[in-house]
């Protein structure tokens, strides 16, 4: 696939989620059991996050609230779609846990607008095809479906 329709895709997102503020703090310590992971969440820069910043941050992410996760799910599938990794591993497989999970959360799942999941569906199809194809993934297929967008 081209850089064009990654581009696309995450201009889409960023389209589909613009009217979403970021939540300050993006955390807070309740549930913490790392306050300083939770601190260096609420400093990152999430609009050039590399999985070393993400997972310098895990803490923040495990237990941040549903406003934060809508407002990070593009900035995640950008990390993502632009490859931004830690010295070792790849974003790729390392964030595809909350990008599942996270906007089919019902918490998450209830503010989403019918835009908001049409975007996440062609994120996915984007990663589907371009990045896990050899295991056979099919999330973008079953997020429309569980949101009735196959129907459309």
């Amino acid at each position: 696939m081209t850089d064009t329709e990654r581009d696309t895709v995450l201009q889409c997102l960023y389209e589909a989620f613009g009217m979403i503020a970021k939540p300050t703090p993006m955390t807070s310590y309740k549930g913490s059991h790392c306050d300083e992971e939770v601190d260096a969440f609420n400093r990152l820069d999430w609009e050039e996050v590399t999985l070393s910043d993400y997972v310098s941050a895990m803490e923040g992410v495990i237990i941040c609230p549903p406003a934060t996760k809508v407002y990070l799910l593009p900035r995640l599938f950008k990390m993502v779609m632009l490859r931004r990794a830690s010295d070792v591993d790849d974003p790729v497989d390392n964030v595809s846990m909350e990008l599942e999970a996270w906007p089919v959360d019902p918490e998450v799942e209830r503010v989403l607008t019918d835009l908001q999941k049409k975007a996440v569906v062609a994120a996915w199809s984007y990663l589907d095809r371009c990045h896990y194809y050899p295991s056979g993934s099919h999330v973008a297929r079953e997020l429309a479906a569980h949101w009735g967008l196959d129907k459309a």
